[in-house]
C-alpha cells in the first residue's frame, strides 16, 4: 500500500516548529529512545544513516517518492549526508530532547542520548516507517558503525545510482506495493452470536486435538500390497515372528 505524506496533518509535539520540523525532533527522538534501548552509541555517522534510511522508507511507501524529513541528501565522504542533520540535532539539543556528549577516551567523537520525551507515541512519524526503523536498529544493533555504512552503500537504491558530490534521488527507490501500513488496520468488534460461534469451533478444535492417538503401526492388507509392489517376485509375509540372536556380532574379535 503506498502512502502519500502530508505535511499538514501533523501536529506540532513541540511548539514553536512547522509541522515537518516537529516531525523531525520526533524522528530523531524516536531514534535516540530505540537506539538506547538496544545499547546502542549513538554517534553523528549511525544518526545520519538511520534518519536516510527512514527517507529511504517513506519513499519506497510513496506515490511521488516523497521523503519523511524532506531534506536534500547529497553522496558524501561517508555515504548519504545532508547538511540539514547538524541543524537538526543543534535544535533538539537547544530544546532539551537529546543531550551531546564527548566520549572520555576520544574527545573529538561524540555521541548523542535522549533526555527528555515529550510525545511517547511518536504520532507525526507513520507506524509503518517508525516498525522499519525499530527493526533495522536491532538488525545492526550487534554490528559497528561500518557494517551500518556498507548496508547504506550496497543495500539501498539511491546509493546504488549515484556518484559522489552528487544530489541522491529518492526517485530510484524500489516501491513496495505489498507494504500494509499497520496503523490503517481496522478492529471490527464482533457481535455476541460471532463470538458464540467463535468459541464453540474452538472447543471442537479442543476435542479433536485431545482425542488419544495410538502408537501401534496399522499392519492392513493395503499395507502390505503396498510393500509387495515394491518386487515383482513372490509376496513376502511381513508378518514373520521370532528372535534374532546378535550377541556374536557385538562381542570383540581378538
Amino acid at each position: 500500500m503506498l502512502v502519500a505524506l502530508r505535511c499538514a496533518h501533523f501536529s506540532s509535539a513541540h511548539g514553536g516548529e512547522s509541522p515537518i520540523e516537529a516531525r523531525i525532533l520526533q524522528l530523531l527522538e524516536f531514534i535516540c529512545l530505540r537506539l538506547s534501548e538496544q545499547r546502542v552509541i549513538a554517534n553523528i555517522t549511525r544518526l545520519t544513516k538511520l534518519l536516510y534510511l527512514a527517507d529511504l522508507y517513506t519513499a519506497r511507501r510513496s506515490e511521488n517518492s516523497e521523503t519523511l524529513t524532506g531534506w536534500e541528501w547529497q553522496f558524501g565522504n561517508f555515504g548519504p549526508w545532508s547538511e540539514s542533520v547538524k541543524s537538526s540535532i543543534e535544535s533538539a539539543i537547544s530544546r532539551g530532547l537529546i543531550a551531546k556528549n564527548k566520549l572520555p577516551y576520544k574527545d573529538s567523537v561524540c555521541t548523542y542520548e535522549l533526555v527528555g520525551r515529550h510525545n511517547s507515541e511518536f504520532n507525526a512519524i507513520p507506524l509503518a516507517i517508525r516498525n522499519q526503523i525499530d527493526d533495522k536498529i536491532r538488525e545492526l544493533s550487534e554490528f559497528g558503525t561500518g557494517h551500518v555504512l556498507n548496508h547504506v552503500y550496497f543495500d539501498t537504491e539511491p546509493m546504488m545510482h549515484a556518484t559522489p558530490g552528487e544530489t541522491i534521488d529518492f526517485r530510484k527507490v524500489v516501491k513496495d506495493l505489498k507494504a500494509v501500513d499497520s496503523a490503517k488496520v481496522v478492529i471490527v468488534e464482533l457481535g455476541s452470536q460471532k463470538i458464540a460461534e467463535a468459541q464453540l469451533l474452538l472447543s471442537k478444535m479442543r476435542q479433536v486435538k485431545t482425542v488419544k492417538r495410538t502408537d501401534e503401526p496399522r499392519f492392513d492388507d493395503v499395507y502390505y500390497a503396498g510393500c509387495s509392489s515394491f518386487d515383482d517376485s513372490e509376496p513376502v509375509d511381513f508378518r514373520a515372528e521370532g528372535q534374532a540372536d546378535v550377541s556374536d556380532l557385538l562381542r570383540p574379535k581378538g
